[in-house]
């Protein structure tokens, strides 16, 4: 870019900024207040002065809701899966993409990203996490795809016109950074940084004169490809394609091909689309630090997971999980506060005595309310008067049913009761328990259902980014739904002699596949309920012990437990012994049957040979016999003579 237009690109970058900032103000101080809440801070700096030297307790009930809620999303988590659209799609390649995404999964560790987004989600509104790709090592030229997390959500600006759950309709986003002085300057020397801060993050206490902030700045770019389908049933999308006519080898008709990777590939349709391609660099409030570079997919790799979403007047809003719940924690601190204050003061109610009654023993009865005295020394009046400690204050009964009424008024708002908190009720069978924790659940099934789709989202990323990352010729680790690896060789190219031509094996770029998210319990999980299935089903029909108390026990969660279950199915049905070892007397005996084997083999080698005999000399004789019959035939009808002429 020239001097000009770098100063226009930042400055449209700042505009969108300061759009996006302003659009999300809202949702940025609700975000502070309500991880602050959940985290402790429930008085607030008003009650606190006013209370000074009085009891402030936090009972935080909220919390340990919201554990519950992030304790279900990390039981259950949803794994994606990747399905062919059509029937031109090989389904072997689908499964091998799902098992290359749980590969790129376990190696970066996502499930911390996702478990970090709904975290954020549950206690602030909203989370993010987002994808990378990055060399295998320091000595190679491949890449692998990568899943971060974003530890800090209010870092992440999205294009707020965005109007789906997912934020794939983005035109923008930013990542902004806070780094300090010596580093900027030693990775961009001679550069300015100066970058604006949104609600929320300037309160937070991040900033310093020793740091500079910065930022990362994704976007997308309108641009018209063309899209081919070639004549092997690939489609490739091009910028700025080089196309020509070559003739074909066999027909020698002009044949219409484009260039890919500078050889010339046959196609059968093209056409062009409008569509975009994705941008991000690195930049200050006044220049370009780094980029502008070319993303290989076709999304904004940053991944939001919503907590509650709201649209009040074509605005889109985000609530924790406990957003409606704050005014009843507030008010079951107070009542407890109000209960402990109460509680605290009734020990202390005074002595009605006189002087003369502990005239001596001041210092003891002084000190008494601070130190238990086995008992305390005093002088009676003339009518045997000792002194006395006046009623104590009527217990705050009120404070304890507003407290009873305000822990009520938290589950009902949160939508989580008793039982789902694991509290026994008044539910005894084990169905009952159950519909009522699925009730609780069904109330709060939102932030697990928004992570579904945030991760289904994670999905279409990789799909989308996977082909044009490992492009060359490779092996891969895959994983299955049980954490058993193996490995796939991708994109190996294969001449075929027959055609002639060269076939890619395991070509990823080929076909076309959506993803699903599947969030059933996980395979342990599943192997532990069929252990238990089985075994309930022993129960009623003992007989079938044989049949499944090995695959119950290849199902428990120990040590071994393939190799127990071989040991039961062994220990139930034994195997044949074997065959003992012989004797001398066996050992002559099978001598002298192979004798008897080898004698009977050579008589039928003789008899056979003496039939082959005996067939050619019939064979011979029949055929005279033929040739004599045809002779007398012939002569009889006069086509030839009886002497043999004609």
């Amino acid at each position: 870019m020239s001097k000009k237009n770098d100063q226009e690109f930042i400055a449209e970058a700042r505009r969108r900024f300061k759009e996006s900032a302003s659009a999300e103000s809202d949702l940025r101080k609700e975000y502070v207040e309500d991880a602050e809440f959940e985290d402790g801070k429930q008085w607030d700096d008003v009650d606190e002065i006013v209370r000074v030297n009085r009891p402030c307790p936090v009972i935080n009930k909220v919390k340990g809701h919201n554990k519950v809620i992030i304790g279900e999303a990390r039981q259950n988590r949803p794994r994606i899966k990747v399905r062919p659209v059509d029937d031109k799609t090989d389904p072997a390649l689908a499964q091998l993409l799902t098992g290359l995404i749980r590969n790129i999964e376990n190696v970066s560790d996502a499930d911390v990203a996702y478990d970090c987004g709904i975290e954020s989600a549950v206690r602030g509104s909203i989370g993010y996490w987002r994808i990378l790709t990055e060399y295998a090592d320091d000595m190679a030229f491949d890449q692998d795809v990568k899943i971060a997390r974003i530890v800090n959500p209010l870092a992440v600006y999205y294009d707020q016109s965005a109007q789906e759950a997912d934020y794939s309709d983005a035109q923008w986003a930013f990542i902004v950074q806070t780094i300090s002085k010596q580093k900027f300057e030693k990775k961009y020397p001679g550069k300015s940084a100066e970058w604006d801060t949104g609600e929320g993050e300037s309160d937070a206490g991040w900033f310093t004169e020793e740091s500079v902030r910065l930022s990362e700045y994704w976007y997308k770019e309108p641009v018209v490809k063309h899209v081919f389908m070639l004549a092997d049933g690939r489609t490739v999308h091009i910028d700025k394609p080089e196309m020509m006519e070559l003739p074909h080898p066999e027909t020698m008709e002009p044949t219409p091909v484009v260039i890919l990777d500078g050889q010339p590939v046959p196609y059968l349709k093209e056409r062009k689309a409008n569509t975009h391609r994705v941008r991000y660099c690195t930049i200050t409030g006044g220049e370009i630090l780094d980029g502008p570079n070319d993303w290989a997919g076709k999304y904004i790799p940053i991944v939001p997971c919503l907590g509650e979403e709201v649209w009040i007047k074509a605005k889109r809003r985000l609530h924790s999980a406990h957003h409606h719940s704050k005014d009843a924690q507030k008010q079951y601190n107070w009542a407890r506060a109000n209960m402990i204050e109460t509680l605290a003061q009734a020990p202390k109610q005074p002595y009605l005595m006189t002087p003369e009654m502990i005239e001596g023993y001041e210092n003891e009865w002084n000190m008494s309310h601070q130190t238990p005295k086995p008992y305390l020394l005093y002088h009676s009046g003339p009518n045997g008067e000792h002194p006395e400690r006046l009623a104590p204050s009527i217990q705050d009964t009120g404070a304890r049913e507003e407290a009873m009424v305000a822990a009520d008024d938290i589950q009902s708002t949160m939508g989580m009761f008793d039982p789902s908190m694991g509290a026994e009720g008044q539910a005894k069978s084990g169905i009952a328990i159950g519909r009522l924790q699925s009730q609780g659940r069904a109330a709060t099934f939102v932030f697990t259902d928004n992570q579904m789709r945030a991760i289904k989202y994670t999905g279409k990323i990789l799909v989308d980014l996977i082909p044009k990352i490992y492009d060359s010729e490779r092996v891969v680790r895959l994983l299955g739904e049980d954490g058993q690896e193996e490995w796939a060789a991708i994109n190996q190219k294969s001449f075929d002699p027959v055609t002639g031509q060269t076939r890619v094996i395991n070509d990823i770029s080929v076909g076309r596949y959506d993803v699903v998210v599947d969030a059933s319990a996980g395979y342990l999980t599943k192997r532990m309920e069929a252990a238990e299935g089985m075994l309930q089903f022993l129960q009623s029909a003992p007989p079938l012990a044989p049949v499944l108390l090995p695959r119950v026990a290849k199902s428990l969660d120990w040590p071994d437990s393939e190799e127990i279950g071989e040991e039961v199915q062994n220990a139930i049905n034994p195997p044949p012994p074997p065959p003992p070892e012989p004797g001398p007397k066996d050992l002559l005996d099978l001598e002298k049957g192979k004798l008897e084997l080898q004698g009977k083999q050579i008589d039928l080698e003789t008899k056979k040979q003496e039939a082959a005999l005996k067939g050619q000399e019939g064979m011979q004789m029949v055929q005279q016999v033929a040739a004599e019959t045809v002779m007398q035939v012939l002569q009889q009808i006069g086509l030839i003579a009886p002497n043999g002429g004609q």
